[in-house]
């Protein structure tokens, strides 16, 4: 336990340096929820580090590098202990909260597709990466935080997507500069006329526009299918969630004030905005979203 102990510490400490608005929103669960988000946490962040590491660009090293980790994490499931940190607190969590483990081979198929698969014809083609990349985390979390209703699997699989999809939106730009890679649907950007030149050049104009909100509007239609299952989860963690939602959902309220110009800046909320929302949370429910728009054509 001493070495567990010290793995999870190790894993508290790259979420912290890493993983801004889930780290202020875990510090809300009870310590042994909150160890289990943070082992969690690293064994993902870890991975996905390796498919974004700019120190890694060569395809073929940056696979090598994640086959590897993907194997040393099967290792670490199947004997229950690792000598790396990471995996040997994951590995203890998935056990204890009985994670199921395809879980975690659904989000190791969405970082090998990040190292191939540069764009995505339509939302179906999305969805299926948002699956592994993102609806994954939302039913890991689902089972260290405990419910007793299977109807908040699909809830918690719709707050993955939409969390997943706002960080898309705010990192457009970043994306297709460092990495090559447009999430969005192509056959969205052709039908709001928009091509690859038009974000390349980062001018923001009336297409664009148009086709951001369209997107923001279906990450906000996924937040308010997702919010009725927050009451489905064990009480101890339902603020917890809550905090996630307004610190990630908050970021699509300044792409919307920024006239939704993710092309020049990457959105965010600072330290400060951070404490004001989770205050403001504390006297205040969440906004219902299905007031603020219609849900996006899928």
């Amino acid at each position: 336990m001493k070495h567990l102990r010290q793995d999870l510490e190790y894993c508290r400490e790259l979420h912290r340096q890493n993983g801004k608005s889930y780290y202020c929103a875990s510090a809300f669960f009870p310590r042994a929820k909150r160890s289990a988000t943070y082992a969690i946490y690293a064994l993902l962040q870890t991975a996905d580090k390796i498919v974004n590491d700019p120190d890694l660009s060569a395809e073929q090293k940056t696979k090598k590098a994640l086959e590897k980790y993907h194997k040393e994490w099967q290792l670490a499931y199947e004997t229950g202990h690792s000598r790396y940190p990471v995996l040997n607190a994951a590995s203890y969590v998935f056990h204890h909260y009985k994670i199921p483990y395809e879980h975690s081979e659904a989000f190791f198929k969405s970082m090998f597709l990040d190292l191939s698969k540069k764009r995505y014809e339509n939302y179906l083609e999305l969805k299926e990466y948002l699956y592994g990349s993102a609806a994954v985390i939302g039913l890991m979390m689902a089972q260290v935080i405990g419910y007793k209703d299977a109807k908040v699997l699909h809830h918690a699989e719709e707050l993955g997507c939409a969390m997943q999809l706002t960080n898309i939106l705010r990192r457009i730009a970043k994306d297709l500069e460092q990495r090559d890679r447009i999430y969005l649907p192509l056959e969205e950007l052709q039908k709001f006329g928009v091509t690859e030149n038009d974000l390349q050049k980062k001018k923001m104009n009336a297409n664009i526009k148009a086709l951001m909100k369209f997107q923001a509007d279906r990450a906000r239609a996924l937040y308010a299918d997702a919010l009725p299952g927050i009451d489905l989860l064990a009480k101890d963690g339902r603020f917890a969630v809550k905090t996630a939602v307004i610190l990630y959902s908050s970021i699509l309220d300044k792409i919307e004030r920024d006239r939704y110009n993710v092309l020049q800046r990457r959105t965010g909320t600072n330290f400060l905005e951070k404490i004001f929302l989770v205050i403001k949370l504390c006297f205040t429910d969440l906004p219902d979203y299905r007031l603020q728009t219609e849900p996006a054509n899928n």
